[in-house]
């Protein structure tokens, strides 16, 4: 299963990271697994949307180790990606 992460770039979720659940022609569904869920996930049109492609090794793994995507992994994976980057913000100071 390959799980893409993108940061919103518009709009009033600017800087927020999603999982990426599906693709359509010019929009994807995003899902955080909090506010925005597999039932009721959230569409944003593909140009307000960049795609994070190089994930950290720890969270590649457990990307990776993922058999069933639900509500509760995608929030896990979406806070584990916001912990690293004020990590990251934390040692550029």
């Amino acid at each position: 299963m390959r799980i893409m992460l993108g940061k919103s770039l518009a709009g009033h979720d600017k800087n927020h990271i999603y999982v990426v659940y599906k693709e359509e022609e010019n929009y994807l569904i995003l899902v955080n697994g909090n506010t925005k869920t597999i039932d009721k996930p959230k569409k944003k049109n593909k140009m307000h949307v960049q795609l994070i492609k190089k994930l950290p090794a720890d969270i590649q793994s457990k990307v990776d180790s993922i058999d069933n995507l639900d509500d509760e992994v995608i929030n896990d994976i979406v806070n584990s990606y916001n912990k690293y980057l004020e990590t990251c913000a934390g040692t550029h100071n």
